[in-house]
This record gives structure tokens, C-alpha cells and sequence, in this order.
């Protein structure tokens, strides 16, 4: 069992360091109903019936060390680069996490259900992932890039 659980209208977020020239899946969640959460080099997401996602306005792929972190919070997802803001988006639908499946859970590549198979394995390194059970103020977002 994997305890990590979000219910439907829950906030949370996730960061990570990370330097790559190419990108790819830094945490991935996969569940076939209702959907699943994608954080990834340029982009953090939630998916159900249709892809909803927020990318950044910044180049995290130049081969330096960079500080990203995605959030929910209400009905808005938003993308930091190195303690600022890049990019969110608002209308977001209800979204639960379950998490009762370790093979759900990813760090380094994204889960292929239909050939059951991990790929977008990411190329580089993710160094201190976080995820929290709340959305981070500003204050304690730009405190984590300044450690």
C-alpha cells in the first residue's frame, strides 16, 4: 500500500531539483479512472476526460540546475521555475488520487498502462522530490529555491 492520497477537491503540491538537457517525467501518477498527474521538466498537468495542463513560459532543458514545483490549489494548477511563477491555468474539475497501487507511482519515467511499461524516461537529474499534502504559499516556494 502506498499512503500518498488526495480527495477531489484537495490541494497539493510537488518540486523537485533537476538538471537535463532533454526533459522528461520527473513524478508520474497513473490510474485509469479517473486519470493521472504528470510533472515533468516544462509542464505539470492533471488528466481525466480531457488533458489539462499548465506549461512553463521558462527553459528548464539548458543543462543547468533548475527548481520546479507545480500546485494545485482550489481550482487552479500553477508552475514555478526557480521560485517564480511561469505559468496556471483555473477551471479545474473535481480530481481524487488513491493511491493504493507503488506501481501507480513513478519518479523518472511515466507509466504506459496499455503495454504495461514504464517510457518518457527522464534524462538527466532529479534530485530532493517533494510532494506535500497542501498548496505552498509564495513565501515557502521561494524558500525552497533559495536552500
Amino acid at each position: 500500500m502506498f499512503g500518498l492520497q488526495f480527495g477531489q477537491n484537495d490541494n497539493f503540491t510537488f518540486s523537485a531539483w533537476i538538471k537535463t538537457s532533454s526533459g522528461g517525467a520527473i513524478v508520474n501518477y497513473y490510474e485509469a479512472n479517473p486519470g493521472d498527474i504528470c510533472f515533468e521538466s516544462n509542464r505539470f498537468g492533471l488528466r481525466m476526460a480531457e488533458t489539462t495542463y499548465v506549461e512553463s513560459s521558462v527553459e528548464t532543458n539548458d543543462g543547468n540546475w533548475h527548481h520546479i514545483l507545480g500546485k494545485r490549489e482550489g481550482d487552479s494548477i500553477h508552475f514555478y521555475v526557480d521560485g517564480a511563477l511561469t505559468g496556471s491555468r483555473t477551471g479545474l474539475y473535481g480530481y481524487s488520487i488513491h493511491g493504493n497501487a507503488a506501481k501507480k507511482w513513478t519518479i523518472g519515467a511515466s507509466w504506459k498502462f496499455w503495454e504495461n511499461i514504464h517510457y518518457r524516461f527522464f534524462k538527466g537529474i532529479i534530485d530532493e522530490v517533494r510532494i506535500y499534502n497542501r498548496a505552498l504559499s509564495e513565501d515557502e516556494i521561494k524558500r525552497l529555491y533559495e536552500k
